[in-house]
């Protein structure tokens, strides 16, 4: 290291190593496509694994580098399988100021009795990404205990409503229980598009007392909460500000004919209120108009103008 480097202040820094070492939040927090996990063969699990020695090259600059570097590594932690799971648990024993560091937590698996010690070490954690879309075999004994010492104020959430299992199960149940009697700093609640929306979790959304915004993916699966009661549920939480989705920009150029298919499912001035329509973003999956699914969602969309029979119904 040269001796100019070395007479850098640690602020100086620390501010290079957040600028070299950080995670975009959009990238580590999106969904992916209707809910599927990313980890399994997948161009994130390449990411994160190819992407890792390039990442932690300027930590061996200097020890003062690695010191004041390796805490900003671990900001955004991604856990996807057992053994990750448990390094990332002696890690977080062996040096406490890791732990601390944490701030956002990705759960695509790893969910054992490994896995509450990481909690137990990262009082920090402020935003918590999870699905349950894992295989029934996967054990999810640590998150029980971890979900207790948690406090997040935004949660990603995805359950879809394929291959049903008893640990997709008992993860919608754990997150249903914490949102309703533990996380009552929560004020932000994401959702994938096909996320199922039971009865336990939508009385829990209304129950939590900091709760401001919904994200609901796109107005497709919107509907979906509508016709099956969870808006209504959601929408008697009185410090609700807003639901917000993706408006499909394929279908319609406003949001006038969505309203009105609102209006005719019984959707009161209040609830109606709540909504807020944002467009997809440059270069984001939401909508593909090459995409023969999403072509066929728009064409859905368009008969609720119409006096035409429902699809959805």
């Amino acid at each position: 290291m040269s001796a100019a480097a070395s007479r850098l202040p640690e602020e100086l820094i620390r501010e290079i190593l957040s600028y070299l070492l950080a995670t975009d939040e959009t990238t580590f927090c999106a969904f992916t496509e209707y809910g599927r996990p990313r980890c399994r063969g997948s161009r994130w699990r390449e990411l994160v694994q190819h992407r890792a020695p390039s990442r932690t090259r300027p930590l061996l600059v200097s020890k003062q580098w690695l010191r004041i570097g390796t805490p900003l590594l671990y900001e955004k932690v991604f856990l996807f399988e057992t053994s990750r799971t448990k390094i990332m648990a002696q890690l977080v024993k062996a040096n406490p100021a890791v732990g601390r560091a944490i701030r956002y937590l990705r759960l695509e698996g790893g969910m054992g009795k490994d896995f509450s010690a990481i909690v137990k070490h990262a009082p920090n954690i402020h935003t918590l990404w999870i699905t349950a879309n894992v295989r029934g075999a996967d054990s999810i004994a640590g998150l029980r205990k971890a979900a207790q010492m948690m406090q997040p104020r935004t949660l990603y959430f995805t359950s879809n409503s394929f291959r049903i299992n008893k640990a997709k199960e008992e993860i919608e149940k754990i997150v249903s229980s914490a949102i309703a009697e533990r996380w009552t700093s929560l004020e932000s609640a994401m959702f994938c598009d096909n996320s199922r929306i039971g009865v336990d979790l939508s009385r829990a959304l209304c129950s939590a007392p900091a709760l401001r915004e919904i994200f609901v993916g796109t107005e497709f699966f919107f509907l979906r909460w509508i016709e099956g009661g969870a808006f209504a549920t959601v929408a008697k939480n009185e410090s609700l500000e807003c639901v917000t989705f993706v408006r499909i920009l394929s279908a319609r150029k406003d949001e006038t004919a969505f309203l009105e298919a609102a209006k005719a499912r019984g959707l009161n001035e209040h609830e109606i209120g709540l909504f807020k329509f944002v467009d997809p973003q440059p270069g984001s999956a939401w909508v593909d108009e090459q995409d023969p699914i999403d072509r066929n969602f728009a064409m859905m969309l368009d008969p609720l103008t119409s006096d035409e029979e429902d699809p959805l119904l």
